[in-house]
């Protein structure tokens, strides 16, 4: 959303807050939205000579890190200071969950040959040395014998497809 919003708060560089800009405020908290400004001004009030910032650029979390806010020191016979909003070249960054061992997929006898503990392994003169030892002939064998989840986000589920829906694609 970029636009006029004609609030005052101190969240996007304003010196005092109205009730408007309270609104906003929640707005965003409310949806979990991003502000693009950069706390520079975006409005000329002639009559008082005095800056301010009321034009917004709003947007979602997952666009925020694609865009660059800035206003260009030209008023063009306008109150307001035009809004630049410069799309940022990133690789697109994908949210990953924690990779986990899938248990009930274990090769069990395939773990139990592969991580063979011995008496050796605990005989040292560190402690620290002992249990880095024993972990890490551990993980090496999960690694091998136990399969793991990708980390992927799954796909989000359409709330609004229930079985009528099931039902009326299977029959076109």
């Amino acid at each position: 959303m970029l636009g006029n919003f004609n609030g005052h708060n101190p969240l996007w560089g304003s010196s005092d807050t109205n009730p408007r800009g309270r609104q906003i405020e929640t707005l965003i908290e409310d949806h979990g939205l991003c502000i693009l400004n950069d706390n520079t001004y975006t409005h000329f009030h002639q009559a008082s000579h005095t800056f301010h910032t009321v034009d917004l650029a709003i947007c979602s979390p997952s666009l925020a890190p694609f865009w660059k806010f800035s206003t260009s020191t030209n008023l063009f016979n306008s109150d307001h200071f035009p809004v630049v909003l410069t799309h940022i070249k990133n690789d697109p960054i994908f949210p990953k969950r924690p990779v986990k061992y899938i248990f009930r997929k274990a090769d069990w006898p395939l773990f139990e040959s592969l991580c063979q503990l011995t008496p050796d392994m605990v005989d040292k003169n560190s402690i620290d040395i002992a249990v880095n030892t024993i972990t890490d002939c551990i993980i090496t064998s999960a690694d091998f014998s136990i399969p793991k989840t990708s980390g992927n986000i799954p796909k989000l589920c359409k709330p609004w497809w229930n079985t009528e829906c099931d039902t009326c694609q299977k029959n076109t």
